[in-house]
């Protein structure tokens, strides 16, 4: 069975940063995902995938909002915000004020 390289995603581990690669089989009836050594990989069908993908995501965000949920409950008082009795238009996502 031959596979197509659907995308490419970079993503950080332990070990530093490593390809994992998103592939559809050439019969388009199963896909795979693989790391760039080919030592790690996860086949399955479009319904089961689907499924899989579904849940691991509703996981990923239950685990995020659950950290952000003990930061904020963590760090109440203005101090550990600095920017957030600044109300300029210029402040960026990261939080960065120009000039400051």
């Amino acid at each position: 069975m031959n596979w197509q390289k659907l995308n490419t995603y970079a993503i950080n581990t332990p070990n530093g940063v490593e390809n994992i690669y998103f592939e559809r089989s050439d019969d388009k009836q199963n896909f795979r995902i693989v790391n760039e050594y080919g030592n790690s990989k996860f086949e399955f069908d479009f319904m089961t995938g689907y499924e899989m993908i579904s849940r691991i995501q509703s996981d990923f965000n239950t685990i995020v909002n659950d950290e952000l949920q003990t930061y904020f409950k963590n760090n109440q008082n203005s101090a550990s915000y600095p920017d957030a009795a600044i109300t300029n238009e210029h402040v960026d996502c990261q939080g960065d004020i120009p000039g400051v």
